[in-house]
């Protein structure tokens, strides 16, 4: 089997030479847990800053948390 010179070999490759691929969402995606799960799919948190304060969310501030926040006087 005759190898490309020209192709560089990355982290994106596995041990066989199959390219592997993760697929990545930012939290505001909405997708239900068992799609996540499903396709083992990588959730980036975005930052939401209440006042003085800053969140990740989904990990220290929930969707329906900040709707209670911004809806209280």
């Amino acid at each position: 089997m005759l190898r490309n010179p020209r192709r560089k070999r990355t982290e994106a490759h596995n041990c066989l030479g199959k390219i592997m691929i993760k697929i990545l969402s930012d939290s505001t995606c909405d997708l239900s847990p068992e799609l996540i799960q499903k396709y083992d799919i990588g959730i980036i948190p975005l930052y939401v800053r209440l006042g003085d304060v800053e969140y990740l969310d989904g990990v220290n501030i929930l969707a329906h948390s900040h709707y209670i926040r911004i809806s209280s006087p």
